[in-house]
């Protein structure tokens, strides 16, 4: 993690590192799809979490923390591609790759965000049961047959409930995301 000045304050530092911890798979798997090379991909990391602190003063806390770090990351990638150009490894024809990337990772991006917002309140609508077999499936990433023992019922049948609740959070991540203006083509 990025060592801190100590003229930060302590809550700017403690909403940045919260904010970094959640978003770094994010960065990570971003600086990685702009295909630098996978030594560097630490060294562009650690340059983008020194950049966004340097500038955390301006985050707009209303807009998505990984998009505003993924434009951070971008740069850094740029800087390391022209400080190593004269590298061999360098093939001309990339910056398009990179350029379409881009592209596609920042409407994804937008995507991915309002998905997991719409994921989080459909959650809420499940019954405490089905939170709570979601919650020991994926957050403690129980087995199913440990589960299947612990609740006294067959493998089957508890794949069968599983299959069913993510069915339904489907549904109500689909039905919010088109009610916030999304279209269907969007949400595959």
């Amino acid at each position: 993690m990025v060592s801190l000045t100590a003229s930060s304050s302590t809550i700017n530092q403690s909403r940045f590192e919260e904010l970094w911890s959640e978003n770094e798979p994010v960065i990570r798997r971003y600086v990685g799809s702009l295909r630098p090379e996978s030594c560097a991909i630490e060294d562009i990391e650690q340059e983008t979490a020194i950049a966004l602190w340097r500038k955390f003063d301006a985050y707009d806390t209303t807009r998505p923390f990984a998009a505003w770090a993924c434009r951070f990351a971008l740069l850094q990638v740029l800087k390391h591609r022209q400080h190593h150009v004269r590298d061999r490894l360098v093939f001309e024809g990339e910056d398009g790759q990179i350029e379409r990337t881009i592209a596609d990772h920042e409407s994804d991006s937008e995507v991915i965000i309002a998905r997991r917002d719409a994921l989080t309140k459909s959650l809420m609508l499940l019954d405490e049961s089905e939170r709570h077999l979601i919650s020991c499936r994926y957050d403690s990433k129980e087995t199913i047959q440990y589960m299947a023992k612990r609740q006294a019922t067959s493998v089957h049948k508890l794949y069968h409930t599983l299959d069913s609740i993510r069915a339904t959070l489907k549904i109500g991540i689909d039905q919010l995301m088109i009610s916030e203006g999304w279209e269907r083509s969007e949400l595959t």
